[in-house]
C-alpha cells in the first residue's frame, strides 16, 4: 500500500473510496496491534501452572531450563527466579533430584549448567542431587538432553517436574 501510495495511485481514486480505504487500512493495524498485545499479556499472566511444593511427590526430577548467565558467571535476572524456585522445591521435597539444562551460549563465560549447579549448592542444595545437562542450546534440545538423562540413570519412574519462566512456558 506505501509503494501505491508513492506513485500516486490512491490519490487518483475518487476522495471518498480513498478516505474509506484508508480507514479500513488504520482499523486493521489498530486490530493487529491490540490482539498482539493482548496475546502477549495473556500469555504472560496466564500461562503457569505452578505446582504447590505439597503436592510434589517425593520421587521428582526437577528440570531447571537455563538463561542468560552473567560475565561474571552470576545467573542473570531470569535465571536467578528459576533458581531460586529450584531450590525452594529442592528444599520442600528432600528426595527430589534436579537436572540443570543450558549449555554455553558464545557471550557466557560458563554454561548454564555450570552456573545453575554452582548457585545451587550455594543455596545449600547437595551437589549428589544436581544432574548437569551443559549441551543444550535452545528449549527442544534442553528437553530432549533432559529425557535422555532420565532416561539413562533410571528415573523414569520419578514425577517430572519443568522449572521455567511464565513468558517461557508457552514454548515448553
Amino acid at each position: 500500500a506505501i509503494i501505491l501510495y508513492r506513485k500516486g495511485v490512491f490519490e487518483r481514486l475518487p476522495k471518498k473510496l480513498f478516505a474509506v480505504m484508508k480507514g479500513v487500512w488504520c482499523f486493521g493495524l489498530c486490530f493487529y496491534v491490540a490482539s498482539f498485545l493482548f496475546l502477549c499479556g495473556f500469555i504472560a499472566f496466564n500461562s503457569v501452572n505452578e505446582v504447590p511444593t505439597e503436592d510434589l511427590p517425593e520421587k521428582t526430577v526437577f528440570v531447571t531450563l537455563g538463561a542468560k548467565v552473567s560475565a561474571d558467571k552470576s545467573p542473570g535476572i531470569v535465571l536467578r527466579r528459576r533458581l531460586n524456585r529450584t531450590a525452594e522445591l529442592m528444599r520442600a521435597c528432600p528426595e527430589a533430584l534436579c537436572i540443570v539444562s543450558g549449555g554455553q551460549g558464545g557471550n557466557e563465560p560458563i554454561s548454564e549448567a555450570q552456573c545453575m549447579r554452582d548457585f545451587l549448592v550455594s543455596k545449600g542444595i547437595s551437589a549428589d542431587r544436581i544432574i548437569m545437562e551443559d549441551k543444550a542450546t535452545d528449549t527442544i534440545e534442553n528437553l530432549r538432553f533432559s529425557s535422555a538423562l532420565i532416561e539413562n540413570r533410571g528415573l523414569s519412574d520419578y514425577r517430572l517436574a519443568v522449572v521455567t519462566s511464565k513468558f517461557h512456558t508457552p514454548r515448553v
